[in-house]
């Protein structure tokens, strides 16, 4: 038996704002570039896509944002993208090293956050995957839509669940759970 349960992820608005501010940020530094520095004519093409692209992404997500619809948030990792590639193209690649950095960032926190409770380990989604063994819980219940896991070394993670299409029987996660501690606790006594 597994659970898998989804985190609600609270900062995700903030995430998107900052990335738009990003998109935002390299179409001004882009459109200076190409009208003060002296680049190529491969370099000009790719930041005026660059910018087109960005330019059209931004319309497009004030237009939804004033008529109160959502809009589909796919493109703006591929326009993170995209603005690294210009600055590859000229001499600044270092803000593309950084854009890069940004878009993996972006991902891992806009990802969605699933824990996985199974009879071998707690699969915990941080930056990077965290496989928790039931030997390093004293205890890990969910109640009223909150996921808490509590650790051994009195460190304490409280989230809560989104509902999704197969809600999860609190009372029968919660014995799940209270088995496997118990057989943690045993092995380790």
């Amino acid at each position: 038996m597994q659970y898998d349960l989804e985190l609600e992820n609270t900062n995700i608005k903030t995430y998107r704002i900052i990335t738009g501010l990003m998109i935002l940020l390299n179409i001004v530094a882009l459109s200076i570039q190409l009208f003060t520095i002296k680049i190529g004519l491969f370099a000009k093409s790719v930041f005026v896509l660059c910018i087109l692209a960005c330019s059209i992404f931004l319309i497009l997500k004030a237009a939804a944002w004033i008529n109160k619809k959502m809009v589909p948030d796919t493109w703006r990792r591929f326009l993170l993208m995209l603005s690294a590639i210009a600055w590859m193209a000229s001499e600044w690649w270092w803000v593309a090293i950084v854009l890069l950095g940004f878009d993996f960032l972006d991902y891992s926190a806009t990802r969605h956050l699933v824990v996985s409770v199974s009879p071998e380990k707690i699969i915990y989604p941080s930056l990077f995957q965290k496989n928790i063994d039931w030997a390093e819980l004293s205890n890990l219940v969910l109640k009223d839509g909150l996921l808490t896991i509590d650790f051994k070394n009195n460190r304490l993670i409280q989230q809560a669940v989104i509902s999704t299409g197969n809600p999860v029987d609190e009372a029968a996660f919660n014995r799940f759970c209270r088995e496997y501690l118990a057989k943690a606790a045993a092995n380790n006594a």
